[in-house]
């Protein structure tokens, strides 16, 4: 019972299934071709004008013939049967042979690996082989932002959590007065204000990650929406000196998520008052453009919204890094409130609403420029 245990994982194999398929096939056409040549010779047999013996001794020894050849072909074409299926699914077997080795190795820690693709492999596993890789490629870039993501949230909440629970336990050590322990009452307020600003924030971007942020457009006067950003940060721009100014036509309607809109514009413009010195001012430009690929499905025109400040401009940051989250850049790292997250912020709600964001930086400050797609009614 050995060998029937060898054999039988053999048999349930692509190589072995492809054997017995085509030594089974090759058996029929052989046995149907034998039966149309007996056919044909017992025919040609009963046309002749021969004795009875004679036609019978002839067709016994053209069966004995046939019997024979169809001796010999058989396991003939079994065994050829096995070397063809053998040689065509070689590389096959050896290519899936590599994918199921790769993804035995992948594991959360090891997400490096990848498929060897090769010019002689079949289309189809040349095609299979690109799309695991790329798939790969994926999961490896989701966990790393994912780690990445998560060692910079448990660094921004350890610190004020620190902070607290020292503050606490320095209160608790001896008897403070009222008026002491009401100062305390209110740094531990506030510093659990700030905890739970950026529990929202980390929510927020958690939503957006999984798609699950909903999105309402409709259509907009643009004016009001802009003058509405605008009116929050009046007061605090007054307070750093600097002056806001829009620039659009009031009139100009736009079709989006009013909230997200608010949002995104609004963590641009706090950010633009922020690097801006006293006396620089803050411009807030508005208007619809051509888009910069016209093929450009679902929308025939953008909303370009451009803020720009006249702070100290990006020097030779990379933009793109910029909208990393927690990043902040180390020249202004603790000279500047703020958990590193806006642009982050920004940057999902204006994805969320199928437009795109970037920085660029100029002479006098850096620019922020929005593009929406606006349908054409």
């Amino acid at each position: 019972m050995s060998w029937t245990k060898q054999l039988t994982p053999k048999l349930h194999s692509l190589r072995g299934r492809l054997a017995l398929f085509y030594a089974a096939l090759t058996t029929c056409v052989l046995l149907l071709f034998a039966t149309m040549i007996y056919g044909t010779a017992v025919f040609i047999e009963e046309q002749e004008d021969e004795p009875i013996i004679e036609k019978e001794r002839e067709l016994s020894a053209f069966r004995h013939l046939l019997f024979l050849s169809l001796g010999a072909a058989i396991p003939l074409s079994v065994v050829l049967s096995t070397l063809g299926s053998s040689l065509m699914t070689r590389r096959t077997v050896k290519a899936l042979s590599d994918l199921v080795e790769v993804a035995s190795k992948v594991g959360p820690d090891q997400l490096s690996h990848r498929l060897k693709e090769h010019p002689a492999t079949d289309a189809e596993i040349q095609r299979l082989i690109h799309v695991l890789n790329q798939m790969l490629d994926r999961v490896d870039r989701c966990v790393t932002s994912l780690r990445r993501f998560t060692s910079d949230a448990a660094h921004e909440l350890r610190t004020p959590l620190a902070d607290l629970m020292g503050r606490l336990e320095i209160s608790l050590r001896r008897p403070r007065d009222n008026q002491a322990l009401r100062l305390t009452m209110e740094e531990t307020l506030e510093g659990l204000g700030r905890l739970m600003r950026l529990t929202e924030i980390l929510l927020t971007l958690a939503r957006t990650d999984s798609g699950e942020l909903p999105v309402s457009k409709r259509a907009h006067l643009l004016g009001p929406l802009l003058d509405e950003v605008l009116g929050l940060y009046e007061g605090v721009a007054a307070e750093s000196g600097v002056l806001l100014r829009m620039e659009c036509d009031p009139r100009h309607h736009i079709e989006t998520d009013a909230l997200l809109f608010h949002r995104a514009l609004a963590n641009l413009v706090e950010n633009a008052i922020k690097f801006s010195p006293p006396g620089g001012v803050v411009v807030v430009k508005a208007e619809p453009t051509e888009p910069a690929d016209s093929a450009r499905e679902g929308s025939d025109r953008e909303l370009q919204v451009v803020v720009t400040d006249s702070g100290p401009g990006l020097g030779d940051e990379d933009p793109e890094r910029l909208f990393a989250r927690f990043y902040r850049s180390p020249s202004h790292r603790g000279s500047i409130d703020g958990f590193g997250l806006g642009l982050a912020l920004t940057r999902s709600f204006v994805t969320a609403l199928g437009g795109t964001v970037e920085l660029r930086s100029t002479p006098r400050g850096t620019t922020a420029t929005v593009r929406l797609p606006q349908p054409v009614h």
